[in-house]
């Protein structure tokens, strides 16, 4: 039998690689399939995204009008439960809930007392800085609209 192609030495290495790679990795895609399937995940989704608002009206009018949020809840909460909760004593909050398709975010306002406003030369890498991502159908008429 003659030979089309004869591999070379590093090509002969690289299969042998990938070959060994395969063969210790199938035992272990099993074995965490069957854990999968011992251990059921317990952690079925997100219900909602948190943002805490330094004013809730134009928060809401933001992300209802702009984003096209629909409001689904906005009640105002305190107490002692809420105080161990947050870890905040003698809070007040308002919570507005909003939903755009299947996704929740939730809105909150400390009323009492007023949280500290993010330093102006925050940046993206400090530890309290967030952000959400929203899928548009159309990023140029979704930014134009922004603007």
């Amino acid at each position: 039998m003659k030979l089309l192609f004869r591999p070379s030495r590093l090509h002969q290495s690289v299969s042998a690689i990938w070959v060994l790679s395969l063969v210790l990795a199938v035992p272990q895609i099993f074995t965490q399939q069957a854990l999968a399937q011992q251990n059921p995940a317990l952690v079925d989704g997100v219900a909602a995204i948190g943002i805490t608002v330094s004013d809730m009206d134009r928060a809401v009018d933001f992300y209802s009008k702009v984003l096209t949020f629909e409001k689904v809840s906005d009640t105002e909460v305190a107490g002692e439960n809420y105080e161990h909760l947050e870890g905040v004593f003698g809070l007040r909050m308002r919570v507005v809930r909003m939903r755009l398709g299947d996704e929740f975010v939730e809105l909150t306002e400390y009323l009492v007392p007023k949280g500290r406003p993010i330093p102006v030369d925050s940046r993206s890498n400090d530890r309290w800085f967030q952000h959400i991502a929203i899928i548009v159908s159309d990023m140029d008429k979704t930014y134009a609209w922004l603007r």
